[in-house]
């Protein structure tokens, strides 16, 4: 059923126009919230001898939306993939409408061509459905596309493999096509604005104020992949805001950017908006960017939930992966959201994360519960397990099993919800399935395709002799993973060593690959501490850690017997003989004796702290660098305290007083005589 809406382009092509095919492998009301989508059909649209007609994921083989044409008539089918999982719908779509799914075996139509942002950062799970994979921007890649299917679509993937942006199997290495600035002919002002549905944001303009991110945060693909930020210039934004929103018959615009007030202009550009009376929608923020004005100004455009990720409720950890907030930061600006007028707040937290503390999920849910009970706002919770994502400097990183992401997302959910927060999750096997195909190569198209044909992922993936525990495990060493074919313009060694750099932010060394990171996980997942033994009970010397596979040794008993000790006191006659292999060395004292503590471990266990579970060295002084700082006290009213002379000045004053003394006190002696002591010389000199 075609659906009703505005701004659909309805130009059937006459003999000799290419057919394009602009395919979304999701449901219609996601198409309508991608401003890239869009933008493709646009610009496809307006090009002499091309025709463009869009396709979603439905039931049943997928047909046109424009003229119910079937996908297989098309000569060019251009899909936009935005994450992993949809590669899946992808090959039901083709599967449904009767195309071949693999490249070699299709004859020369249609010419199947990729883009999006999982694609881009690593096209080789998709490399033997795709004929090209589109690699970057779209503003330096979808001319010279245009211009090649113009011309004939059958030899445009010839013509265009090995160019900048451009990958197909057999090409070693693709640089990512980035675009220096945003012009505005690829940014559309009429918008397809559905009648009869809701988008996923509802009825508005979508204007994208910046692209990338400059923050380079440790856990985020998008992020390092689009680095740095391009900002589009405010007159640009003006105008598309300007004649956009009569164009689309609405009164509110959406903001696509990672972070929108890291925008130079950021301030102006809301104040455009209220000007012309329209309000806003700005996704998501970070908290460092908040103040009391631009908290009323969102306020002010009609938005009443803040979004905001602070990733994890320790501190510092939330550090590390390069969200450097305080505890009371959050606090702050709840309180002053609330003020402003903002009834909701929505949280995004991460579970599983390299190097979580044992009490990572207590003090998440300890944060949100503190925010309950000092603001009246609307809290909402999402939880989403840790990811490891291509071109990220967590991409070697494991993921944790399935069975402990879930008990880590019930060890937050069950206090909130039994607070009356609303908290949704992120399937954990999901999200396995998306790492492993993130970080795959062509061989990912077996459990991709068997799930497209309605298996379930896991069957999917043990049918092609895959396990997904392998597949999410810790990556060996720091060499190329498939998706290094993809150069991003990044310095060779960078992302290795801001891995490093975050190992040591959480104070401890680098995990070894495949070692276990901290506690056990299952403890880790409650937030229960191991309880401290008391000093004076009895320890036992770790025993030598056997020869096996796992990184990690295991830990003493706690009921072994201490190790014994001589007895106190002068030893008298001759040394006591060494017992013989079956003896037993006498018991010579009851009291416990603590074991000698080596440099870099903990209580003299034979592991480093990091390894046991304990708090490591130095997270001490990174909790307190966490810490809010106290404001100073204002100053005293009254008469002005006059400046102190450094300590270090009236030290160096008062020694020269005292030399000088002496050598008075020497030449006074040698001329008139010597004098009744030094002490009458002394005072004299002093009152003088």
């Amino acid at each position: 059923m075609r659906p009703r809406e505005m701004n659909a382009i309805r130009r059937r092509g006459g003999p000799g126009h290419v057919k394009v095919g602009l395919l979304y492998p999701s449901t219609y009301e996601a198409s309508l919230a991608s401003l890239a989508y869009q933008s493709i059909y646009y610009y496809l649209g307006s090009r002499d001898g091309i025709s463009v007609e869009r396709f979603v994921l439905g039931e049943g083989p997928p047909a046109g939306l424009e003229f119910g044409s079937r996908l297989s008539s098309m000569d060019v089918i251009v899909a936009s993939v935005h994450y992993e999982l949809d590669y899946a719908n992808l090959v039901r779509m083709l599967l449904s409408s009767g195309i071949e799914v693999r490249r070699s075996a299709r004859r020369s139509r249609p010419l199947v061509v990729v883009g999006g942002p999982a694609p881009a950062a690593n096209p080789m799970p998709i490399s033997e459905v795709a004929d090209l994979v589109a690699v970057g921007d779209v503003e330096p890649l979808l001319p010279q596309l245009a211009d090649a299917i113009s011309s004939d679509p059958r030899s445009a993937a010839d013509a265009l493999s090995g160019r900048d942006g451009f990958f197909s199997a057999g090409v070693e290495r693709v640089r990512l096509a980035r675009s220096l600035d945003l012009p505005p002919e690829f940014h559309p002002v009429a918008q397809i604005q559905p009648l009869g549905a809701e988008a996923v944001w509802g009825r508005s303009l979508l204007v994208e104020s910046s692209r990338g991110c400059s923050r380079l945060c440790r856990f985020c693909m998008e992020g390092n992949l689009y680095f740095p930020r391009v900002d589009r210039p405010l007159d640009q934004i003006r105008s598309i805001i300007e004649r956009g929103l009569p164009a689309n018959g609405v009164d509110r615009v959406t903001f696509y950017s990672l972070s929108f007030f890291d925008h130079p202009k950021a301030d102006s550009i809301l104040e455009v908006v209220s000007g012309l009376g329209a309000g806003a929608s700005l996704p998501s923020l970070r908290l460092d960017s908040l103040d009391e004005g631009r908290l009323r100004a969102i306020a002010g455009l009609g938005q009443r939930t803040l979004t905001l990720a602070p990733e994890s409720g320790a501190c510092a950890l939330r550090r590390a992966l390069g969200k450097p907030w305080a505890r009371g930061d959050l606090l702050r600006v709840a309180s002053l959201a609330e003020s402003a007028g903002i009834r909701g707040l929505k949280l995004y937290y991460m579970v599983g994360l390299p190097g979580e503390p044992a009490d990572s999920a207590a003090e998440t849910a300890r944060e949100v519960l503190e925010l309950r009970r000092a603001t009246g706002l609307r809290l909402s919770v999402s939880l989403t397990p840790f990811m490891p994502k291509p071109h990220t400097p967590l991409q070697w990183a494991g993921m944790e099993g399935e069975g402990e992401l879930e008990r880590g997302i019930r060890a937050i959910e069950s206090p909130l919800r039994a607070a009356g927060i609303e908290v949704d999750h992120y399937s954990p096997r999901l999200a396995r399935v998306q790492t492993a195909i993130s970080r795959g190569g062509p061989e990912m198209l077996c459990p991709i395709e068997g799930r497209a044909r309605g298996l379930p992922w896991g069957r999917a993936f043990a049918g092609c002799g895959m396990d997904l525990g392998a597949l999410t495990a810790p990556l060996g060493g720091r060499g190329e993973g498939p998706w290094s074919v993809v150069d991003a313009g990044r310095p060779a060694g960078a992302l290795a060593e801001s891995e490093r750099l975050y190992w040591l932010e959480l104070g401890r060394p680098r995990r070894p690959r495949g070692a276990s990171s901290g506690p056990s996980r299952a403890r880790r997942a409650s937030g229960r501490r191991t309880p401290r033994r008391p000093a004076s009970a009895s320890r036992a010397p770790p025993p030598a850690p056997p020869r096996r596979a796992a990184s990690r040794p295991s830990r003493p008993s706690r009921s072994a017997p201490s190790r014994p000790r001589r007895a106190a006191g002068p030893r008298r006659g001759p040394p006591p003989s060494t017992p013989g292999p079956r003896e037993a060395a006498p018991r010579l004292s009851t009291r416990a004796r603590p074991p000698r503590k080596r440099p870099g471990t903990a209580r003299g266990g034979g592991r480093p702290s990091w390894a046991r579970g304990r708090r490591p060295r130095g997270s001490r002084r990174a909790t307190r660098a966490c810490r809010a700082r106290p404001p100073r006290p204002p100053p005293r009213a009254g008469r002005p305290r006059r400046p102190r002379a450094p300590r270090s000045y009236l030290a160096l004053a008062l020694a020269l007083e005292i030399s000088a003394s002496l050598l008075s006190f020497s030449i006074v002696s040698a001329s008139s005589g010597p004098l009744s002591s030094l002490t009458d010389f002394m005072r004299g000199n002093l009152k003088a």
